[in-house]
Order: structure tokens, then sequence, then C-alpha cells
């Protein structure tokens, strides 16, 4: 959010931070001006930043409903006073949420915080028929928790005990686990003891196995809070006892040497970058428990599995039987099968260079981004002067000029130059315009932040006009490889598709003659037929999620460049739009339309021609095309 004062400058922003947590509670944060500018000691700018404190809290007031409780003011010790504790709303929580009231207190740092109570939160997913639970890997809990408890904590001290033995013996340099930092017996141990954690008490009690585990499942609502406790303290218990195990069979030079198997920050690590490593592995852990383990929405790893189901009931596997059940597959479903692709190595030349290029563009998207970041903490005239951050101009300037101060002094000879460089139109307005913003006043940082934010600017831009060089030589690699394909004249002779989407389409699709048997079968695989689901009366068309994302996003932008092109094309959507299919559906259908078309072409080996592509289509004036 970014309110403008006349005061302020071109830019005051604004920062309002809003969460839902859990018992569907809402928290609104906002990060008060005034705090911010403290300690520069401008006592302009701090009167400028309380009058814009006072109508952002003032704007948040009316849209929680209520006048404010501060008055019409902000007092400025109520900006920097720590708060003795978040208020609730009793009895009113119960309100609806358009007529709930909130609360406003300032927290330390000069955050205001408003909350929100509503109703009672659900612990788990209970049957209609039972108070029977399930959760993890298909257990279902009791009212008596002895059972998952007691298997919570074996199955923690065997996970525990393999992971700490293997360690403290790399550590002591035993011979069975190696040499302590090139050791693969720890997470080989670790992850047999898992596998068999999981195959031993999963149907007993979900091996969590791990209190981050335990505590995101009851976060998520995928596990009653009411039994976290006791898995919490279980999953210690077994931890506990498993390292005493440890000790006691390698003796105190297990603790005296190897730590128990314990992991230390390596020298010179900060606090806070093991604090930052320890919550992403952390997340990334709880997010693929969470998102695979207690989701029945998952897909299966392969088709033979739902196969197997098809043809048993008790779930016995063997590989004798996996072996008969896929020569069935081959003598039975045949006709369902597709032989794998004989793609030439001129189309994997073209995906790898291809693909590589697109990943750099991704990659220089991150960067940009990262940059406009860095630009908003301490330099936002910068963000107003340039509008494309990875033009050569944008880069240039800022790379010679990264902070206000020194920004403020280029002359209108050195802004029209870059400009000229990068070939721009209408050099002398967009000198103007550029001096003007960066000349203008504005909500600066202290001298020592800002020098450190200048200098990972010029850092960062410094990655962004590498990356920039790079994939201006792959584009021309791609170019290369893709004109030496025997289907590059086919491919360039349909509308929308260029030398880098026309090889992007070859790479992701294959080129084997043999590939599709229909043209329905290559729009599948590209995604863009959609998928009917019909039951009685009821039908839902719906668009393929499941897809290579790269070749979908490439008939899609060819799609769309289309319109321009192609009358018969522009006639599809338009015949779409007008009967009320959204822009992306009739995007979708016009791609899928044109791959076809494609289809048609390189099975007969002919070019692209509008009259036998669209026959039914009334044509558009080409005047029309071109407005």
């Amino acid at each position: 959010m970014i309110r403008r004062l006349p005061a302020a400058g071109p830019y005051a922003p604004v920062t309002i931070l809003i969460q839902e947590l859990p018992g569907r509670e809402t928290q609104v944060a906002y990060d008060t001006v005034a705090c911010a500018t403290v300690p520069n000691g401008d006592a302009a700018a701090s009167q400028i930043a309380r009058r814009l404190d006072i109508e952002v809290l003032g704007l948040l007031h009316h849209a929680a409903g209520r006048a404010p409780n501060c008055g019409t003011s902000v007092p400025e010790n109520a900006l920097a006073q720590p708060a003795g504790g978040l208020e609730r709303a009793g009895p009113e929580s119960r309100r609806p949420r358009a007529h709930r009231p909130f609360r406003l207190q300032p927290a330390t740092g000069g955050v205001v915080i408003m909350k929100a109570i509503s109703m009672s939160p659900r612990s788990g997913q209970r049957t209609a028929s039972s108070n029977t639970v399930v959760f993890l890997h298909g257990h279902q809990l009791e009212r008596n928790l002895a059972r998952a408890v007691t298997a919570e904590a074996v199955g923690t001290f065997v996970l525990v005990l393999a992971i700490t033995s293997a360690a403290v013996a790399a550590a002591l340099s035993r011979a069975v686990a190696g040499t302590p930092h090139g050791s693969l017996a720890v997470p080989v141990a670790g992850g047999l003891a898992l596998a068999i954690g999981v195959a031993g008490i999963g149907h007993i009690s979900g091996a969590h196995l791990n209190p981050a585990v335990t505590l995101g499942l009851a976060i998520n609502r995928r596990f009653p809070w009411a039994y976290a406790p006791g898995y919490v303290i279980a999953q210690f218990a077994g931890a506990i006892a498993a390292a005493a195990v440890t000790w006691g069979l390698y003796g105190d030079q297990a603790r005296a040497i190897a730590g128990l198997g314990a992991t230390v920050p390596a020298a010179g690590v900060s606090a806070g970058r093991v604090l930052a490593a320890e919550a992403i592995v952390t997340f990334v852990l709880v997010l693929v428990v969470v998102a695979v383990a207690t989701d029945t929405r998952v897909p299966r790893g392969i088709a033979a599995t739902g196969y197997r189901e098809r043809h048993g009931v008790s779930g016995a596997k063997s590989d004798t039987g996996d072996a008969h059940m896929l020569a069935g597959m081959v003598r039975t479903d045949s006709r369902q099968l597709r032989a794998v692709a004989g793609d030439s190595p001129g189309a994997g030349a073209v995906k790898v260079v291809a693909r590589a290029r697109k990943t750099l563009i991704w990659e220089r998207n991150r960067q940009v981004q990262r940059l406009r970041h860095q630009l908003r903490e301490y330099f936002p005239a910068a963000l107003e002067a340039f509008d494309d951050l990875d033009a050569p101009d944008a880069l240039e300037l800022p790379a010679r000029a990264p902070d206000p101060a020194r920004a403020a002094k280029l002359t209108r000879a050195q802004i029209s130059a870059a400009l000229k460089r990068a070939r721009r139109r209408d050099i002398p307005g967009k000198a103007t315009v550029i001096m003007a913003a960066l000349r203008g006043a504005q909500l600066g940082q202290p001298p020592a932040i800002t020098a450190a934010y200048a200098a990972t600017v010029r850092s960062l831009i410094a990655v962004i006009i590498t990356l920039n060089e790079q994939v201006k030589i792959l584009q021309g690699q791609v170019e290369a490889d893709f004109g030496r394909h025997p289907d590059a004249e086919i491919y360039l002779s349909q509308p929308g598709l260029g030398p880098i989407p026309g090889a992007r389409v070859p790479g992701e699709s294959g080129d084997d003659p043999h590939r599709y048997a229909t043209g329905k079968a290559r729009k599948n695989y590209a995604a863009t037929s959609p998928i009917t689901r019909a039951s009685g009366k009821k039908k839902v068309v719906m668009a393929r999620f499941i897809r290579n994302g790269r070749l979908t996003g490439a008939l899609m932008a060819r799609a769309l460049s289309a319109l321009g092109s192609s009358p018969g094309a522009r006639a599809l959507y338009d015949a779409e739009r007008a009967g009320g299919t959204e822009h992306n559906a009739a995007l979708r259908k016009l791609a899928s339309r044109l791959v076809g078309i494609l289809h048609g072409c390189l099975k007969t080996r002919t070019l692209y021609d509008e009259a036998t592509a669209w026959p039914h289509r009334e044509k558009t004036p080409q005047s029309d095309i071109a407005a």
C-alpha cells in the first residue's frame, strides 16, 4: 500500500500485514513510519510521518467498522512504547465479521496490531458415525491415547538411536561409518529407521517422530491440539532415551568427543543464519508431510499402482506378482498404452538450449524483483524514474549513481547519453521525467544503511547485466539449432510462432512423427484440450492442471500472438468472448485449435495456409487486424 502526501515527496511506503491465525483469528499489523524516522533526528520528517500514521490508522479503524479508540490523533509515546499484550474481544468476538470490533494495541518497535477473535477452533476431522479421527498415514485415534503415545516414543527412540549411533561412530572414525564429514552411514541409517517407523507404527500413531511435524499438523488442523502435548512429551522422552543408550554403547567418548551426534553451527556462522537455515529445513519437512502424507488428492506415483488395485483388494504385493501384472497390462490394455517416443537428437539439442534460456530468464526476473525490493527500501524515487528495471538505461544509471545523493547530481547530458545507448525514443522528455523523479523529495535512510543498500544494488545490477548477456548468447544458439531442424520451416509458417517459441514447441512435445496418432493426442499432451466430468445430469468441463508447464506456456503465448496475425484466430477468439467465455478459457481454446492445425501440417508435410486452416471462418480484413 502506498499513500501520497504532498509534503512527503513522491513516495511514502506503508506496510500493513494481515494474517489468519489458528482458531479463525485475524491479526493486522501496521509498521508505523514515525518509528522508522525517529533515529534520523529530522523533526520535519517525523511530523510528516506522524500525519501519515494518523491517516492510515483512521483507514484501518474505518475498515474495522468502528471509530478509533485513541481519538483522532496518535500520541508520540503510543508509537514506541511496548505493549503488555494483545487485547482480545470477549463476547463481542462472536458477532458477524462485518460488525466485529477490532482493538488496536501499540507493540514494540512502533507496530500497531489489530486482533479479533471469532468462534472456537475445530480440532481434527471426525467422521459422522463415530468419534474416530483419521490423521497421518491413515491411522485412527480413539479416546485412549496410550497406544499412540507409546508408539511415538518407541518410533522416536529407534529413529534417534539409529542417527546418533551412526553419527557417533563417524565422529570416532569407526570403520563401519567412514569419515566424520563424508559418511553416508548417517543419512542411510536415518532413512531406514524412518521407513521402519512409518511401516511399523504408522497405522497406530501416524509416525510423526518429530515435534515439528506434530505442531505443524496441529496448526493446519490435521491433528487435534488436545493430543499434541502427549505426542511431544513422548517424542522428547524417546529421543532422550536413545541418546542415553548411545552414550552407554560408546562410553564417555560419545559425549566428550562426538557430542552424542548433536549438530552445532560451523565456525563463523551467526545465530541468525543458523536460525534461518533451521527454519527453512523445518518448513520443507512439514510442508512435504502436510501436503503429501495427509492429502488424498495427491496423484499416485505410477499408473501400475492403480492397475494393481483394480485386480486385487487384499493389498498383497510381490515382485513376481508385479511382473505378472505388468505383462497383463501389455497383453490386455495395450491399446491404452503409448509407445516410447523416439525423438531425434536435433530435437533434444533444441530442448536443452531452449530450456536453459528460459531458466535464465526466470532467474533474471527473480534478480529484478530483488533489485526492486532493495530500491524500495532506501531509494523509492528510482522506481518512479525507471519502469523497466532490466532495461539497459535502468541498469546503467543506478549502477553509476546507486544512492539518492549521487543520483540527484546526474546531469541531463549523462541521462540523455544513457537513453540514447538504450535506443529510447523521446529522449528529451524522458530525461526530464527521470531528472524530476531523482531530484524530488523523499524519505531516506541513514547514511550507513544507504551505503550498504547501494553496495547490494550495484552487485544485483552486475548479476542482471550478466544474465542479459547470457540470454542473448543462448538465444543465438537456440535459433541456430532450431534452424537446422527438418521441421523448422513448418513451425515457422504457423501464426504466432517465431524462432524462439517455435523452438520450444518441438523441444517440449518431441518430433517423433509416430508419437501422436491423432491431433487429440497432441492436444492432450499439450494440456490445451479440456477434461469433461459427466455424471447423470451433471457435467463439468475443466482445464488440465497436470501438464508440461513449459510447453503450455509457449502455446498460450503463441495463441496470444496469433490474434494479431491470423484473421481466423481472431474470429474464433472474438466469437468465444462474445459468448461469455473468459479471456484465459478463450485463449486456451484457440491454442488447442492451433495445436490441431500444427498436427495436420506436420502429418501432411505442408506449410500453414490461412484459407485451409479456417475454411468455415469469415475472414477479417487485414486493416482491422493491424488496428
